[in-house]
């Protein structure tokens, strides 16, 4: 996973994405709704689809991998949990078509959280390893 981490920070650097580890070694990708989606839509803006193509790379590269998608929607809540779920599973798609298993991605959506009128909402991607087999 560390691998990966390197990977996606260099090739990530100078975009809108964060990469971060957790304390239990997940990855943690994190972005601004608006660098990924036009206000009250779930397909993916183009600029995004570059840095998801690496993200698929990766979990290409990490047979054990487990993401989950979580997905906001616009900064004032415009759209509210559905165009949230909406822009998970757009994500959730776009690495699908590039070859990660389907059975490997999971979606979920929130609505703006209490008191974040205004702020910068985010999509989130975590990864992590599932145990190998004994």
């Amino acid at each position: 996973m560390d691998e990966a981490a390197s990977k996606l920070r260099d090739g990530l650097r100078g975009s809108a994405v964060d990469v971060a580890q957790t304390t239990d070694q997940r990855l943690w990708l994190s972005v601004p709704v608006e660098e990924m989606f036009p206000p009250g839509r779930s397909a993916l803006k183009p600029p995004a689809t570059g840095w998801l193509d690496q993200v698929a790379a990766a979990l290409r590269g990490l047979p054990r991998a487990e993401t989950q998608v979580v997905g906001q929607p616009d900064a004032k809540g415009g759209g509210g949990s559905a165009l949230a779920l909406d822009r998970a599973a757009s994500v959730r798609d776009w690495m699908v078509a590039r070859g990660v298993p389907a059975r490997r991605v999971a979606v979920s959506g929130t609505a703006t959280r209490a008191g974040s009128t205004g702020a910068s909402q985010r999509v989130e991607i975590l990864i992590g390893e599932r145990a190998a087999p004994r």
